[in-house]
């Protein structure tokens, strides 16, 4: 911050060094390719207070505020022209705060100089060069509106338009672009014409807002050869501008008309479907209603402020899409784009000659993260002509694959958005077939992008084969040939995988998946982790090749997913993984409601896995949906120098990683890490592992589907603890609260009667929302099982009793809670799940006879004593009781266990903010 004398040793001229030094940063940033329309020097005697900077990207202006060492003068001069623009006294639709180093020179103000900004209305200031703070400005376009309205809108707009066409046209829509009518989940069969009409209107959709784009761009596009003929264009030029089209008589013919005329240029892969979608249906009043009113909102959403954002089509897409909890298609964020793409390419991956740069995305979906690739990598280059760049990556670098045909299409119309004035020949989105074919061909099923393990050979059109989007080329995909593999990989239960098929189909698509996956590290509880072993193959060999990608959170710790931890440990040096904290934002795709990380793992020249650097964990308190934030989220992290109120980064040793180790990372703390990994490793007392003095479940997690719960009891007289929650259990001590009865049935009679044979006085909850979770393990005085309730049956010691007590007091106090939190692999980071892999392996102390009566004595002192939720931790006489009692007995300091308490009660997650 500055300060009264940073001010006055600026003073003398210090109107005009400061001016000097606006104008160099103005110089800077222009290198960068921003716009730079004119500096405050650059209007001498001007009676209106000019911006510092004034820069324009597109049509948005942008005013860039700096100060000298003084971040709150800058500040104040920003929000000020603001408020002028809501006046009407200027022109600023955004505003940057600048602050520079104290002591800059003007003569050494250059590239390599280190800044700080903030880009309102947030006051969070981010470092980096000139460069860093040149990407910001040009990605600012992207957060202006509101892009979920706008895709609302948009969807609105094609709700409205099915409902003026008939059936019969839907159906005429659908078979013309190979869009399923009917959908059979768990054997019933689903009418589903309207969806996939709704998905073919999307596609004249797609192509009017690109057509939008293309308005000012077409007179000067006007071709030479037509890409439709290869002979020479004779045709009239330009094409009618899209709100022309929309004021004819026919408004279907003549956007038929004009996109002809654009397909002479090319753009086939986001106008041929389009054409084709136009033409389908039988034409009526109704259609033409139809398509006028979509073309008419995608006009509209073309000239609003978020129609740059890259995920916008993404976001209506994926509401069409009813069977993404089958096939797992969640979308990316644009800002988890940003900050992926940012972190995976560095200036150092990219050749001199772009075109032999190669980035896949195996699973692209509506492309959101090739958008952010191609973005990140024209970032990287400004000086070389962004527009020849464009060009390049569309044609030679950008490759997508993916099972949706209109999500191809999707993809293709959003990276053409890129540069809307680059006439490309060639785009490299390919669809890949998902499905059983008929049992007399030689190959019965096919399941998209990982058809690709089997082969690094060409493979040609047809069944079995990819197809470029709306061309018959083949597709040329090799093994090991490609710098950066990108991917938000389809992840979805077992259980619920392929469902969309009937049950026939979906055992082939399994079967096939398994013939795949055979000695590889992915498994079929979840097609994530196969994803994973496709990413290995296509990655170069190339020391610094990446695979980037998005990934459940439960993969960090999930025994299932160790072979794959294992697989990226041994083939790259895992260089980052990033997971959010934030409540607000714990994941990073839209559609989903599950903790997700990002995950960067990079080819590296040492082969021994244990010698490689260490990986850095991040742990994000703030997840902005801003793609300016993540940008420098991205530049922070790069520096290593991220902002304390952002997150956290911590190094975790590379021998970990290669024996699959991985942080834990349901603790933002590294205090906290460490004190886990010092009881995990028997360093703070001597340690063993639950299972090892004990029989753990696996009744509890299954209780409620063999026992009904009631008032009375049967001729059993079985009683359990039915309920889990924090109006209930808030002491050491429980009782059961009803009587249950086994379910009809002699598998269900069969299952009641085991699980009653593993009751205990110990029980384990199978899972803690952090908030305001209590109790992780009580104990009942009558032995029982419980629904939710993991039996804990100790299996040593003289008494078992006072074992049972002294592990449920372990097991409540802060080491106990620290240790199991570490362990566990959470779907969502604020309600923590344990499985029963994870509790048999708890750490736990070894305790001794006499040590376990010890506690069981200071069990009986506090078995009634209500405790209070984690956050209050600190100031809660009995958790503060308990672990007194630890570590008396464990023989450990007072005050290291009071400082892990007060760390605890600050986690983000326990804190529920």
């Amino acid at each position: 911050m500055g300060n009264a004398d940073n001010e006055t040793s600026t003073s003398i001229g210090g109107a005009d060094f400061e001016a000097a030094l606006n104008v160099r940063l103005a110089q800077l940033l222009k290198a960068e390719g921003v716009d730079i329309v004119r500096t405050e020097k650059q209007q001498p005697g001007s009676a209106q207070k000019r911006f510092d900077i004034e820069a324009k990207i597109g049509t948005l202006v942008v005013a860039i505020e700096a100060e000298i060492d003084n971040r709150r003068g800058a500040l104040a001069d920003a929000r000020k022209r603001l408020r002028e623009h809501e006046q009407g006294a200027a022109v600023a639709h955004e505003a940057v705060a600048v602050s520079y180093p104290g002591g800059l020179q003007v003569e050494r103000f250059d590239d390599a100089t280190v800044l700080e900004w903030a880009v309102l209305p947030s006051e969070q200031f981010a470092s980096g060069r000139p460069l860093d703070l040149a990407r910001v400005v040009r990605l600012m376009p992207e957060q202006r509106g509101d892009p979920e309205a706008v895709a609302r809108s948009l969807d609105d707009s094609l709700t409205q338009a099915c409902e003026e066409v008939t059936a019969n046209q839907m159906r005429e829509l659908a078979e013309e672009l190979d869009l399923p009518i009917s959908q059979t989940v768990r054997g019933k069969k689903r009418d589903t014409t309207r969806a996939a009409a709704k998905r073919g209107l999307l596609a004249i959709t797609a192509a009017a807002m690109f057509h939008s784009r293309l308005d000012d761009h077409l007179r000067a596009l006007r071709p030479e050869i037509d890409a439709r003929t290869d002979q020479p264009y004779k045709g009239r030029w330009p094409p009618d501008k899209l709100a022309v089209c929309l004021q004819q008589g026919d408004p279907v013919g003549a956007l038929h008309d004009s996109w002809q005329m654009i397909l002479a240029v090319d753009y086939r892969p986001i106008f041929e479907a389009a054409c084709r979608a136009l033409m389908a249906p039988s034409r009526d009043e109704g259609w033409t209603s139809a398509v006028h009113r979509v073309a008419r909102a995608a006009l509209s959403a073309a000239a609003a402020p978020s129609s740059g954002s890259h995920d916008l089509i993404g976001r209506i897409f994926h509401r069409l899409l009813d069977s993404a909890r089958y096939d797992g298609s969640f979308y990316t964020s644009t800002s988890a784009a940003v900050l992926l793409a940012g972190l995976a390419i560095r200036p150092e991956d990219l050749p001199d000659e772009l075109s032999d740069y190669r980035v896949i995305d195996p699973a692209c979906g509506t492309g959101t993260l090739l958008m952010a690739a191609a973005e990140r990598i024209r970032d990287l280059r400004p000086g070389t002509g962004r527009e020849a760049d464009a060009k390049t990556l569309i044609e030679d670098v950008i490759w997508g694959l993916d099972v949706n045909t209109t999500a191809c299409h999707m993809a293709a119309t959003t990276l053409g958005l890129m540069s809307p004035s680059t006439a490309f020949k060639n785009m490299n989105i390919h669809m890949m077939p998902l499905g059983a074919a008929s049992k007399s061909q030689a190959n019965e099923a096919r399941v998209g992008s990982l058809e690709l393990l089997e082969t690094d050979k060409r493979l040609f059109f047809g069944w079995s084969a990819g197809r470029q989007v709306d061309t018959e080329v083949e597709v040329e995909a090799r093994h090991n040939s490609y710098d950066l593999v990108i991917m938000n990989p389809p992840y979805t239960r077992d259980s619920l995988r392929h469902d969309q098929f009937d049950d026939a189909d979906e055992k082939q698509l399994k079967k096939r998946e398994k013939e795949l996956m055979a000695g590889r590290a992915g498994h079929g509880s979840s097609s994530g982790t196969m994803f994973l072993d496709l990413g290995e193959h296509l990655v170069k060999l190339d020391d610094g090749c990446a695979l980037a990608l998005v990934f459940p959170l439960t993969g960090a710790g999930a025994p299932s997913a160790l072979k794959a931890r294992r697989l990226l440990a041994e083939w790259f040096h895992v260089e980052w993984v990033v997971a959010s904290h934030d409540l607000d934002r714990f994941c990073f795709s839209e559609n989903t409601d599950i903790s997700e990380m990002l995950v960067i793992a990079r080819r590296h020249t040492e082969s021994a896995p244990s010698q490689r650097p260490p990986t850095r964990f991040v742990c994000l308190r703030q997840n902005s949906d801003l793609a300016t934030d993540a940008l420098a989220t991205a530049t922070a992290l790069h520096r290593g120098e991220l902002d304390e109120s952002l997150g956290s980064i911590s190094a975790w040793p590379a021998d970990k990683m290669a024996q699959g180790q991985w942080r834990p990372l349901g603790l933002t703390s590294s205090a906290l890490v460490e004190t886990a990994q010092e009881i995990s490793n028997g360093k703070l007392f001597p340690a063993t592992s639950l299972d090892s003095i004990a029989r753990v479940g696996p009744a509890g997690q299954r209780v409620r589907d063999v026992f009904t719960k009631h008032e009375v009891a049967d001729a059993m007289g079985r009683r359990a603890l039915w309920h889990n929650d924090t109006d209930r259990i808030r002491s050491l001590i429980a009782h059961s609260d009803v009587y249950i009865h086994a379910k009809p049935g002699e598998r269900e009679q069969r299952l009641a009667d085991s699980y009653w044979s593993q009751r205990s006085g110990l029980l384990f909850c199978d899972k803690a929302r952090m908030n305001t979770v209590r109790i992780f393990a009580l104990w009942t005085p009558e032995k029982t099982i419980g629904s939710h309730w993991i039996p804990v049956v100790i299996t040593r010691g003289d008494d078992v009793s006072a074992h049972e007590k002294a592990i449920s007091l372990y097991c409540n106090s802060t080491l106990g809670i620290t240790s199991a939190v570490a362990c566990a692999a959470p779907n969502i980071l604020s309600r923590v799940n344990f499985s029963l892999d994870t509790i048999r392996n708890l750490p736990v102390p070894d305790l001794t006879d006499e040590q376990a009566r010890s506690l069981s004595n200071a069990f009986d002192a506090n078995a009634e004593a209500q405790l209070l939720p984690l956050a209050h931790a600190s100031n809660d006489p009995t958790r503060i009781a308990l672990d007194e009692a630890i570590a008396q007995t464990l023989e450990i300091s007072s005050d290291t266990v009071a400082q892990v308490r007060f760390e605890l009660s600050r986690e983000p997650s326990v804190q529920g903010k």
